[in-house]
């Protein structure tokens, strides 16, 4: 059969070339050498016979993409063989190989095509798709200069910091695209406001979405930029103090509220899927997220409504700020700081009012009065979502840490590093990218099902 006498052809090839290599490594000087250099050896020989394998392979699997001496697809397309072999090369995954294909020529626009490239991905591209991969991954999570020492050092593969900035960049601009794309019949109303979000809503469902969102500063060319993220999760409780988050999922942009409210929407309604869900939203005191929630949820649609929380955290954070303007470090300001926070913990936000009402009153300086009273709105217009004593009674998290660890963690870890400054488009790309990665779905885009790497890996 044709195939067991391609494989003897190429095990010969193959038997050849690591006889030479076994020779090399028995000369091995272990006084002189150190064994991680022993096994670097062996992994560069590993991969000149890994591209042995590679260009015998190719022909074989994808064939040379002759097909005959003209090609009529449609009217206007319509292709002449101008070589029956060409050679190319190519940066593959065990160094630079050969490839022998057919070229062709586009009768009408004169461009050159190759049916193999096409089909192999590499059509106007110098490297191969899992170098394009892992150049995509480490730039992903490494300034580009590094994601270009780390990518040579192991697997010997030199990528310019240049090339992987392009190639990771013109991804991000793919997944940006993909997300406008799923958003397009997203449209809002005269208002600026998102429609409501079609899901099962159910306050005695036992499946509880959480939904938390906020924003950090890039430092763009032309300023301070914000990025806004929100994550979906969901909790397995450890204990009455303990849980752990599942089923994370994350969205960045760098453009406007508006695009968060159509994905929120878009992602709820996909993440939820057919399940009765009770939906607990966690943010700070923020007019745009609660503005936001009442478009998905309004009450016409939902009357039952939605659990909204004020973080525990911030709302302590109002109270610290109050202590350290009027009090600084006194005893009536610990004293103040301790009798708020028993309330807060209890969820008596009345008491909270009434206490900083009176504090606002003694207040002689204009601004200090204004300062007070500004807390003091802040308690009025979130006492609902204060009732911090119900919801832990109810095994609820209170605390938006979530979305603070996902601002360090998709965005800061890769975009806020020392002396960094970003093109915002390039930015806005980025931050997409970080997310599809950390939600990972990056692989989706390269056509990536099985990764015989880490298939069956015992760890």
């Amino acid at each position: 059969m044709k195939s067991n006498s391609e494989a003897e052809r190429i095990s010969e090839l193959i038997k050849i070339k690591a006889k030479e290599q076994l020779l090399s490594l028995l000369n091995f000087q272990k006084e002189n050498s150190s064994f991680i250099e022993l096994e670097l050896k062996i992994c560069k020989n590993l991969n000149e016979l890994g591209a042995i394998v590679l260009e015998q392979l190719i022909p074989l699997i994808y064939g040379d993409g002759y097909r005959g001496s003209s090609i009529e697809i449609n009217e206007e397309m319509q292709y002449n063989c101008v070589a029956r072999v060409r050679e190319r090369g190519l940066t593959s995954a065990f160094g630079n190989i050969k490839i022998n294909r057919s070229v062709y020529t586009e009768f009408y626009s004169g461009g050159i095509k190759s049916f193999i490239d096409e089909e192999l991905d590499i059509e106007d591209k110098r490297k191969s798709p899992l170098v394009r991969y892992w150049s995509n991954l480490l730039g992903a999570v490494a300034p580009f200069d590094e994601a270009n020492s780390t990518l040579e050092k192991i697997r010997g593969i030199r990528v310019s910091a240049k090339q992987i900035e392009i190639s990771t960049e013109s991804l991000g601009k793919k997944i940006t695209k993909i997300h406008n794309e799923s958003i397009k019949d997203i449209v809002l109303n005269d208002k600026g406001e998102v429609p409501f979000v079609n899901i099962r809503l159910n306050l005695n469902s036992e499946r509880i979405v959480y939904i938390e969102t906020d924003g950090c500063h890039i430092n763009t060319y032309n300023e301070w930029k914000e990025c806004k993220t929100f994550m979906l999760f969901e909790v397995d409780r450890i204990s009455n103090e303990d849980y752990k988050l599942k089923n994370k999922f994350y969205y960045s942009t760098m453009i406007d509220v508006s695009e968060i409210k159509r994905q929120l929407k878009y992602h709820l309604e996909r993440y939820c899927g057919n399940d009765e869900v009770k939906i607990v939203c966690i943010g700070d005191g923020a007019k745009w997220i609660w503005n936001t929630i009442t478009e998905l949820f309004p009450e016409e649609n939902y009357p039952s409504g939605i659990i909204e929380i004020v973080d525990w955290y911030h709302a302590k954070e109002k109270l610290v700020e109050l202590k350290n303007e009027i009090f600084g470090e006194t005893e009536n300001g610990k004293n103040f700081l301790e009798e708020c926070e028993s309330y807060l913990a209890k969820g008596n936000i009345e008491i909270i009012e009434q206490i900083i009402e009176q504090l606002r009153d003694k207040q002689q300086l204009l601004g200090r009065k204004q300062f007070v009273d500004d807390k003091l709105h802040y308690f009025m217009n979130n006492k609902q979502r204060m009732r911090f004593d119900i919801f832990k009674k109810q095994g609820l998290c209170i605390g938006s840490g979530a979305i603070e660890s996902a601002n360090k963690y998709v965005i800061q870890r890769r975009l806020k590093m020392p002396g960094m400054k970003w093109n915002e488009e390039n930015a806005n790309y980025m931050v997409h990218l970080r997310a599809e990665y950390i939600n990972g779905y990056l692989e989706k885009h390269f056509d990536l099902k099985h990764n015989a790497l880490i298939e069956g890996v015992v760890t």
